[in-house]
């Protein structure tokens, strides 16, 4: 698999850069580097939570109903995933740099249960249309949020496979891909029943996430 040398951001998704940043001896490439992660939480992630800010604190200043109070309620769960967005986005840009080697591959980029075919005993994963190279964190955030809902322990599953980097870096972005994902999927527009019915759900999928995998302070 030939080396990448970018950065990108790939249908909005975050992509880490791919390789080791160590052996490219480039102080050019680090410091774009995080400009680039500098700039994409100024412009991706700061704005989006400002925007859902100012939309609950429009929601305060009116008087009380039945879209208002649901989303007053879950409002908390938003800002504890940002707290914890901050932190983990601060691990990232570290691992940076530290320029430490980070392992890259081929993702499959839409990971899902009915893309996986078993076929005479042998496991075979089809629909590889969105395929991108990149760090495997980002195939486990995606195949997380796909199947989160699912009756079984997927956060035993997941945690057996991050183990197996002995590193807490791609543990680390899978959190913050999953938090960035939810909260990039929030509607942001007037209060009807359609905003309130997604910010009830992201938020809920965000306080699940966070106790699932022990980074809540709230209850």
């Amino acid at each position: 698999m030939r080396e990448s040398h970018t950065w990108q951001a790939s249908n909005e998704w975050v992509i880490l850069p791919t390789g080791n940043l160590r052996t490219r001896g480039s102080e050019r490439l680090i410091e774009y580097v995080l400009t680039f992660f500098a700039t994409f939480w100024h412009q991706k992630v700061d704005y989006k939570f400002n925007l859902i800010e100012s939309y609950v604190r429009t929601i305060e200043a009116q008087p009380f109903d039945e879209f208002s109070i649901p989303i007053l309620k879950k409002y908390k769960y938003i800002l504890e995933s940002k707290k914890v967005m901050a932190l983990y986005n601060k691990r990232v840009i570290n691992a940076i740099k530290e320029e430490k080697s980070v392992m890259y591959c081929f993702l499959h980029n839409n990971p899902k249960i009915d893309h996986l075919i078993i076929n005479s005993g042998k496991k075979y994963l089809i629909s590889i249309d969105n395929g991108v190279i990149g760090i495997p964190s980002l195939d486990i955030a995606k195949f997380y949020i796909e199947n989160c809902d699912i009756n079984f322990d997927i956060k035993t599953h997941i945690l057996d496979y991050f183990t197996k980097f002995n590193d807490d870096f791609y543990f680390d972005y899978f959190v913050f891909l999953v938090l960035f994902i939810y909260v990039k999927s929030l509607i942001i527009e007037k209060k009807d029943y359609v905003s309130t019915q997604n910010f009830v759900f992201v938020s809920d999928s965000l306080k699940m996430f966070l106790n699932l995998f022990d980074l809540a302070t709230l209850d």
